[in-house]
């Protein structure tokens, strides 16, 4: 019997709720509807963004301010029940806070993550009734991507070096989907040696993908250009310095949302032994440029049969003479620039050869409204008949220098790059530059080094020592900034 009267209640509160049409005077026992409220009512629904336990969304309707209105959101699929079972609620909680406004971004929040909700919003009187048009939008919550358990769904381990490439073996079930990655410990330490930022990283990994995704791209796209990987096999990617890494898998379903689950794999890369290719390099050179500017340059031993340090770039004693006699130094010792460091640059070994790239060392702060820029080796070309500094992004070799007597002497000579527009410029200088991270301006410490730039050998390699690489720079004696007039393509990424 209480089963029925409930039953009874519910029909009767539906007829109440649902009732839109003209009061009758009371003929066939209608519930007379409010006259005052906006039967013309009508909404429209946009979802603006969606993370794992919210999602914004904009709602607007044609009435006026006066005109209340309430949202809710729900995974029940009959949206008439669950209007009627949100207000049956809130009226017997009596705590109820009506909308106002015509256009409002409403948040919703406490949902779950990957779960699909529907956005419910109708007009709603103080004493309970429903008017108007109802409306109701779709959206899925995403992934919780911080929600990351550790798992042995891959076995990730080093297979080596073949061909120059670093081989990577990964085994898994053949219809996992994942996302491969290799981080330098260092990078993931603190300054005491202790790996303390490695979920950061595969955490500020995942959302780099789901940014992807935001801006367009598809699961099966993230599948054909690598960045997501599936079933067992061999992964290879370009030749990297020897020390420890981190291998990491992390789980993704068909739809390019994390499962939860990732695995992680410390492995070690093996300096080789020298060659003497490599070694005829190492040793103290005077290096000087075709317009005259000369600097004495440390080139040191890094990893073997891979990569150089080099130090002394506009730096030393000479900087201070005035050889084309204008009356004041020809430049500024960069060493004083520089607060505990010394200015270290890698170059690499290539076949006998030093390829030189353009390297950002560190960012600076350059003027009082805070502008950031990229501070490191850059190559200088002609642009529009002028010389100009050019920027690459790191990923072009802007110079290489060679020798005939095994390291005796050498030679550096500027790389060629391609413009936007497809042109070609060739690297006809190198300096100490620092771009702004827009783009749009530069600053350089000393006069640009011509190139070809001589290279001749004072003396053996020194004994292997620490390298530093600079963090903190002063910035009081860097000239004005100046305009870049292009920009160059950007570097390629490698991908696996």
């Amino acid at each position: 019997m209480k089963g029925i009267l409930r039953f009874a209640a519910l029909f009767a509160a539906t007829a109440a709720i649902f009732c839109c049409g003209k009061p009758d005077n009371g003929d066939g026992g209608k519930t007379p509807t409010d006259p005052s409220l906006n039967q013309d009512l009508e909404f429209t629904l946009e979802v603006s963004e969606t993370d794992a336990t919210s999602a914004k969304i904009r709602v607007e309707h044609n009435g006026e301010r006066s005109d209340t209105w309430y949202y809710f959101v729900t995974t029940d699929s009959n949206i008439d029940k669950a209007i009627l079972d949100e207000v049956e609620k809130v009226m017997k909680e009596g705590d109820i806070t009506l909308q106002k406004s015509t256009g409002k971004n409403v948040t919703v929040k406490d949902l779950e993550a990957k779960t699909t909700y529907t956005f419910v919003v109708f007009g709603l009187s103080s004493e309970g009734e429903v008017y108007g048009t109802p409306a109701d939008i779709e959206f899925t919550t995403k992934a919780d991507i911080t929600d990351l358990t550790e798992s042995d769904e891959w076995t990730l381990s080093y297979e080596g070096r073949e061909d120059g490439k670093e081989r990577f073996g990964v085994q898994c079930d053949e219809n996992s989907i994942y996302l491969f990655d290799v981080v330098d410990a260092y990078y993931v330490s603190n300054d005491q040696g202790e790996v303390e930022y490695l979920d950061d990283y595969i955490i500020m990994t995942v959302e780099q993908i789901q940014t992807y995704l935001d801006n367009g791209a598809t699961p099966a796209q993230l599948l054909e250009y690598g960045y997501l990987q599936t079933g067992p096999g061999i992964l290879a990617t370009d030749r990297m310095a020897s020390g420890y890494y981190f291998l990491i898998a992390i789980g993704y379903d068909e739809d390019a949302c994390p499962t939860g689950t990732y695995s992680v794999e410390l492995i070690e890369i093996a300096a080789e032994e020298a060659s003497a290719e490599y070694l005829q390099w190492l040793g103290t050179y005077t290096a000087t440029g075709a317009n005259g500017i000369s600097y004495t340059l440390e080139v040191m031993d890094y990893d073997p049969n891979y990569m150089y340090a080099i130090a002394g770039w506009e730096t030393g004693a000479d900087l201070g003479a005035d050889k084309n006699n204008d009356g004041k130094p020809d430049g500024l010792d960069f060493n004083t620039a520089f607060v505990d460091y010394i200015p270290i640059f890698p170059t690499y070994f290539s076949q006998g050869k030093m390829d030189f790239y353009e390297y950002i060392l560190t960012q600076l702060e350059m003027d009082d409204a805070g502008t950031i820029a990229d501070f490191g080796l850059y190559g200088w070309g002609v642009y529009n008949n002028d010389l100009t500094l050019l920027a690459t992004g790191g990923g072009a070799v802007i110079a290489t220098a060679e020798t005939t007597d095994n390291g005796a002497t050498g030679t550096i000579t500027g790389g060629v790059l391609q413009t936007n527009n497809g042109s070609s410029i060739e690297v006809s200088a190198l300096s100490y530059a620092a771009i702004s991270q827009d783009g749009k301006n530069y600053w350089f410490w000393n006069d640009h080094m011509m190139l070809p730039i001589t290279l001749t050998k004072q003396a053996s390699a020194p004994a292997q020592q620490s390298i530093n690489f600079p963090t903190t720079i002063k910035k009081e004696k860097f000239n004005e900034s100046k305009q870049v007039r292009r920009a160059l393509t950007q570097g390629t990424k490698m991908t696996f």
